[in-house]
C-alpha cells in the first residue's frame, strides 16, 4: 500500500530518485530497447519516465498510453500540432492530411515536386479529386510546359469530369495541348490523342467529339465547329460509326459532312446547282469548288 510521508525527500547521493530513471540510477540507457529489456513489465506504470543517450544528447522518454514496450515514446509536452497537410501520430508527423488553407509550394529556380510510383496496376501516381465546381488541377507556365504526362505504356494524362471539362490547356502563344506518341514500331498508325466517351446506355447517336471555340468581335469565344464520331449501329458485332463535321454558319450550329463506316458520304448542306462554272463563279462558287449540275457533281476550273 502507499506510505505517507509528511516532507520532501532530500537526496545527497549521485542517483536518481527512481532506480529505473537511468541504469541503476547512474548512467543514461542507450536506446530504448536497452530500457525495456531493463525495467520488467510488472515495475513499470504509466507516465514511468526513463533517460535516454540519443547520440546528440540526453532525451526524455515514457510510458505514454500503456507499459508495453511499443508505448516507451519520447516525451514531449510540447503538444506540437500538425494540420493543412499533414498527419501527427505519437511523435510522428508524416504529410497526409487535410488542406485547411490555401498552399503554395516553392521549389525556386532549383527544386521540383517530385511524386514517383512502381505500381503495375491501373492507380494513378497522382490523384486530385474536387467533388465541388473548382478545378482539379491547375498548373501556369510563363514559357515552358504546364503540364507534361509522359508514359511507356499506358496514358500519360487523364482528365475525367462529370459535368465540366476533364482537361484545359491555355497558352499565350504557343500550343494550348501537344500530345505525341514515340512508337518504334513501323508501318502501323499510333494513337496520338484519345478520346473516350460513356454512357450507361449504349444508344443510336451517342458519340464523342472534339469541338472549336474561337474568340469573335464580342470579345468571348464561341463554337466555331467540330469533328464528332458517333454511333449508327451500337450492337457489338455488327457496330458502325459516323464520322462527320459541323460547322457555324450565321451564328448556328450546321452539319456539314458524315462519312459512315461503309463509305458512304454526305453532303448534310448539299451542293449548289449551278448550269456552268460561269454561273458558279456569280454564285460565289471558288475555284476548285464543287458544285452540282442536277444530279451531276462538277468543279469549277474557270
Amino acid at each position: 500500500m502507499a506510505i505517507t510521508i509528511n516532507d520532501n525527500f532530500n537526496n545527497f547521493s549521485p542517483k536518481s530518485m527512481d532506480n529505473k530513471y537511468m541504469v541503476s540510477g547512474l548512467t543514461r540507457y542507450a536506446t530504448v530497447a536497452a530500457a525495456n529489456a531493463a525495467i520488467p513489465g510488472a515495475y513499470r506504470h504509466l507516465g514511468l519516465t526513463v533517460l535516454l543517450n540519443t547520440g546528440g544528447g540526453s532525451q526524455e522518454y515514457w510510458y505514454k498510453e500503456g507499459t508495453a514496450d511499443l508505448d516507451l515514446v519520447i516525451k514531449d509536452l510540447s503538444y506540437t500540432l500538425a494540420n493543412n497537410g499533414l498527419t501527427k501520430t505519437g511523435s510522428t508527423i508524416q504529410l497526409g492530411g487535410t488542406l485547411i488553407q490555401a498552399t503554395t509550394i516553392n521549389g525556386g529556380a532549383s527544386y521540383t515536386l517530385k511524386s514517383t510510383s512502381s505500381v503495375t496496376t491501373s492507380i494513378p501516381t497522382v490523384e486530385i479529386e474536387n467533388t465541388g465546381l473548382g478545378v482539379g488541377l491547375y498548373s501556369h507556365a510563363v514559357s515552358g510546359t504546364g503540364i507534361q504526362g509522359n508514359s511507356n505504356s499506358g496514358s500519360a494524362i487523364v482528365g475525367i469530369s462529370v459535368s465540366g471539362i476533364g482537361v484545359v490547356g491555355t497558352s499565350g502563344s504557343g500550343a494550348g495541348g501537344s500530345f505525341s506518341n514515340t512508337s518504334g514500331s513501323t508501318n502501323t498508325v499510333e494513337v496520338g490523342l484519345q478520346i473516350m466517351r460513356q454512357t450507361t446506355t449504349a444508344a443510336v447517336g451517342v458519340g464523342a467529339s472534339i469541338g472549336f471555340s474561337v474568340e469573335d468581335d464580342s470579345g468571348a469565344a464561341w463554337s466555331a465547329g467540330a469533328v464528332y464520331s458517333k454511333w449508327i449501329d451500337v450492337v457489338h458485332a455488327t457496330r458502325t460509326c459516323e464520322i462527320g463535321f459541323t460547322g457555324t454558319l450565321n451564328g448556328l450550329p450546321v452539319n456539314l459532312v458524315a462519312i459512315t463506316g461503309a463509305g458512304l458520304i454526305t453532303l448534310a448542306q448539299g451542293l449548289s446547282n449551278y448550269a456552268n462554272d460561269a454561273a458558279a463563279a456569280g454564285g460565289g462558287i471558288p475555284i476548285n469548288g464543287l458544285y452540282r449540275n442536277g444530279s451531276v457533281i462538277q468543279i469549277r476550273v474557270t
